[in-house]
């Protein structure tokens, strides 16, 4: 067990709004003084680059929960000029309300009007999702985990010491090692229990990057809607919210068969319908399994409210535990999806 580090056990939304806050808070001039101010400083000049904006902050006032809106940062608001208002909306593993977005943005145009405040909409996440066009359509700028790398690397010339802010950098950086935790040997990534276990989503959101650019030459992968694509990852509300990822690249098929990474990260080769599943269909793919090795057999229903059939399991252990190398793993995916192309 490493050091304590809080945002092991901080780990909500709100926690996340609140080191938004305690960041934001340090720019305000009257903390000059203290080391943590540069950082405070760094971190709303970081948020406003995102729209290519640099203001000298001389005051800070912080709202939570106004509206609904997550953190609200007022710069400058008692002074003459250089007023900004920053609406910031922060999510861990959630993502965006398109509603809620256009609602915050409509709030802030007719509080704090453009004539005298100049705005900055934000849309704060630090792990991943897979597309950010709702969060431009709504002109929000998106500040991720890359971002606050980088933040995090311009406050080194600081020499600051608040367990706060080193425990949010610690925690930060090992998020992303999780994500990159793909690029080990398969057998060191094994042996990193925590980055292994099904539970560890930032690992496997890490693997399933590298299965969509694997696969974006797959005829059936579709980058120009992003509704349709070939591989998503997220939270399946059909199954409780499991963390699972989907690889939809037989649309053209009627009843259209996916591969489905589930929460014991077996795969399943899945029907969307078992009311399109007919006798000569089920025939078709009877004896997929029977070329595959270690593999289940046994169609089933999902459970008895869903529509969905699973035609065929691998094992965890099959296609990723006997691998050295995670594009063994990648190649072994690509030739199961070769074989459902020619049904």
């Amino acid at each position: 067990m490493g050091k304590p580090n809080i945002f092991n056990y901080a780990t909500s939304e709100l926690s996340q709004d609140a080191v938004i806050c305690y960041l934001a808070a340090w720019a305000d001039i009257q903390h000059k003084s203290d080391p943590m101010h540069e950082v405070g400083k760094e971190f709303i000049k970081a948020l406003l680059a995102k729209s290519g904006a640099v203001k000298e902050v001389k005051t800070i006032q912080i709202y939570r929960q106004e509206r609904e809106i997550d953190v609200m940062i007022l710069i400058n608001h008692k002074e003459s000029e250089q007023k900004a208002v920053i609406v910031i909306e922060a999510k861990t593993s959630t993502s965006q309300n398109s509603g809620q977005l256009k609602k915050n943005k409509k709030y802030i145009e007719g509080k704090y009007p453009s004539s005298e405040y100049e705005h900055f909409l934000i849309y704060y996440k630090t792990s991943n999702q897979l597309n950010l066009e709702t969060i431009e359509e709504n002109s929000y700028k998106a500040f991720m985990r890359n971002d606050l790398l980088d933040f995090f690397e311009t406050c080194k010339k600081h020499s600051v010491k608040d367990t706060i802010y080193l425990d949010y950098v610690d925690k930060i950086n090992d998020i992303e090692n999780q994500y990159n935790a793909w690029k080990l040997p398969i057998k060191e990534w094994q042996e990193h229990i925590e980055w292994y276990k099904s539970s560890n989503r930032y690992a496997w959101e890490g693997m399933f990057a590298q299965l969509e650019e694997q696969l974006k030459t797959h005829k059936g992968f579709h980058k120009s809607d992003r509704k349709d694509k070939g591989v998503l990852w997220g939270m399946d509300k059909k199954a409780n919210g499991e963390f699972v990822c989907w690889v939809s690249l037989w649309r053209d098929k009627n009843p259209m068969p996916y591969l489905r990474i589930g929460k014991n990260k077996n795969i399943e080769i899945m029907i969307e319908s078992k009311e399109a599943l007919t006798p000569s269909m089920l025939s078709k793919f009877s004896d997929l399994p029977n070329n595959i090795p270690n593999s289940s057999s046994k169609v089933r229903e999902k459970n008895e409210k869903s529509k969905r059939v699973a035609l065929c399991t691998i094992p965890k252990n099959e296609w990723i535990g006997n691998k050295e190398t995670m594009q063994e793993v990648l190649n072994y995916i690509n030739r199961i999806c070769f074989m459902i192309d020619k049904y």
